[in-house]
């Protein structure tokens, strides 16, 4: 059972608040990012509010990161590029080229401190594992909404990043995960999670495994839902639909308390302002 409790107040110069794709908790902050901005913003808990506290510029602001999803883990924060390709389209609705764009190839790593003090930004790639795979490699010359490569999740537990794939879907509704320590992203291994044919929107680490926000791959109609996944089981349990709109689509969740019954959930859509941020509380199965 899925149960709306309310939006979450996000105040302050919000960069790009109709196109945010991530977010995390990291103690009393959130961390939000945009997938048309170079940074993050960390925003302070006021209340039952958050108020923006300061900008985190990733790389220069005429690069296009793709900022498609934030994870934490303690006070460590982890930041993911698309590491998707882009399919030209003209103004007059031609049809050209899958552009390679290398901005988008980053994974981001900084501390975040109890005061608000950000430490240094570290950089990372998985753009040569992901061309080097045995699966995956075939789909990279692929735009990424046109089920090439797309990484639109990210969660952090144990040391090890979690990068979920919007697409490839592969034969039997598997979809790629990704699972490497920031250091050496040239050893990740992959595990596979059946999501009934979406693909990942986002996923957060919980107390036995991992909550996955799946919807379609492509940018046409279809549900959005939750599910369980233990990290190492093909299969993934159902747990609830959560409902998009026309213009509204759930991208990022962070997870702000969890209990043997139930998650307590933020969750945030590309296309409404603010990111429509929402909380929500989820049945565990």
């Amino acid at each position: 059972m899925l149960t709306h409790l309310g939006p979450v107040e996000l105040r302050g110069d919000l960069k790009k608040s109709t196109a945010l794709s991530g977010v995390a908790v990291v103690g009393e902050f959130l961390v939000v990012g945009s997938d048309e901005t170079a940074g993050v913003q960390v925003l302070m808990a006021t209340g039952k509010s958050y108020k923006v506290l300061l900008d985190v510029p990733l790389c220069p602001s005429s690069e296009e990161i793709d900022i498609e999803s934030i994870a934490a883990e303690g006070n460590v924060v982890y930041v993911t590029g698309s590491h998707s390709r882009v399919r030209v389209l003209g103004k007059d609705g031609t049809i050209g080229a899958v552009e390679l764009r290398p901005s988008r190839d980053r994974v981001f790593r900084f501390t975040l401190d109890f005061d608000g003090t950000v430490g240094p930004i570290e950089t990372r790639s998985l753009r040569a594992t992901i061309d080097t795979h045995p699966v995956l490699g075939a789909f990279a010359p692929l735009a990424g909404k046109e089920n090439g490569v797309d990484i639109e999740g990210l969660a952090a537990k144990d040391g090890f990043l979690y990068f979920g794939f919007r697409g490839p879907v592969l034969r039997g509704n598997r979809v790629p995960v990704l699972i490497a320590a920031f250091d050496e992203p040239e050893k990740a291994k992959t595990a596979y999670v059946a999501l009934d044919g979406r693909g990942i929107r986002d996923v957060v680490a919980v107390r036995d495994g991992f909550l996955v926000l799946a919807g379609p791959m492509g940018d046409g109609d279809g549900s959005f839902r939750f599910y369980f996944w233990n990290g190492l089981d093909l299969a993934a349990v159902r747990l609830a639909k959560l409902r998009g709109s026309a213009i509204g689509k759930p991208e990022g969740v962070a997870l702000l308390n969890e209990t043997d019954r139930e998650y307590e959930l933020l969750v945030i859509c590309d296309g409404l302002k603010d990111g429509g941020a929402t909380r929500w509380r989820l049945q565990k199965a």
